[in-house]
């Protein structure tokens, strides 16, 4: 399995980017937001009381800013596809966080 990988990811193609680009904010937003309640659940001391020490929205961007160090890493590379297809899972990201938070917003 992991040679199969290793051959699709070593090559520029856009879906290599459209793939990272979904897969890395998914996976570190539920990892943020993970580790924020279970440090909020250990500061109050309560198992049924949770403390948010940052907004899911905070972290939903956080976890969406990490795109733009995979973005640099294709740069450097010159994975021009990889980039593109980045930036089209990058917009997919935002238009899906502004549709999820946009009432939480004004």
């Amino acid at each position: 399995m992991s040679d199969l990988l290793a051959r699709i990811f070593r090559r520029d193609q856009w879906i290599n980017g459209l793939v990272s680009g979904l897969f890395l904010p998914i996976v570190l937003f539920a990892g943020l937001l993970y580790l924020s309640e279970s440090i909020g659940k250990m500061a109050t001391g309560n198992e049924n009381q949770d403390l948010h020490l940052l907004r899911p929205r905070t972290l939903a961007l956080l976890a969406l800013f990490a795109n733009m160090i995979l973005m640099q890493a294709f740069k450097k590379l010159r994975w021009n596809q990889s980039m593109r297809g980045m930036a089209v899972s990058t917009f997919i990201c935002v238009a899906l966080w502004v549709i999820k938070f946009a009432g939480e917003l004004f």
